[in-house]
């Protein structure tokens, strides 16, 4: 079962999966991974690995995009197309929320938030996302250098 949701652009070209989700950016990433009920997510998306840029305590209504470029790309060429159509990417709080909320996505595709950036002790970066393995959905991350999968959906916000 495919979930679109269609909004239009201020120049009248139609944006499909668009969702109005309410973000609380001072709610904890383990919080917001308790609430999505993830079968599965990386032991390493933490708070403390991935805090929000936002002010703490602030909650914001937030219209998320879901950017399908239907080819392999880059992280670099990903972020600049996304700048091209006024997008921002989104943070780990705001796909989590999305994760909550529409469950069901991430059965789809993979879905990936590249405003979130993890370094572990090696100097590897790391971005999260959601995706599933079999029936189950997780929350894991990828390299911030891997080439993505066409497949992918990148999570991005309004600037």
């Amino acid at each position: 079962r495919k979930i679109l949701r269609e909004a239009l652009t201020p120049n009248g070209e139609i944006i499909k999966n668009i969702f109005t989700l309410s973000v609380n950016y001072s709610r904890t990433v383990e919080d917001g991974i308790k609430a999505g009920k993830y079968d599965w997510s990386n032991s390493d998306i933490t708070s403390n690995h991935f805090p929000t840029k936002h002010c703490p305590g602030s909650e914001e209504g937030v219209k998320i995009e879901l950017v399908h470029f239907g080819k392999n790309m880059n992280t670099e060429d990903v972020l600049s197309e996304l700048s091209k159509k006024g997008l921002r990417p989104a943070e780990l709080h705001e796909l989590l929320v999305l994760g909550e909320k529409h469950s069901d996505l991430q059965r789809e595709f993979p879905i990936i938030a590249l405003a979130s950036v993890w370094q572990d002790p090696r100097g590897y970066r790391f971005v999260p996302y959601l995706d599933r393995r079999g029936s189950e959905r997780n929350l894991d991350f990828y390299w911030l250098d891997y080439r993505w999968n066409g497949r992918c959906r990148f999570a991005a916000v309004r600037k």
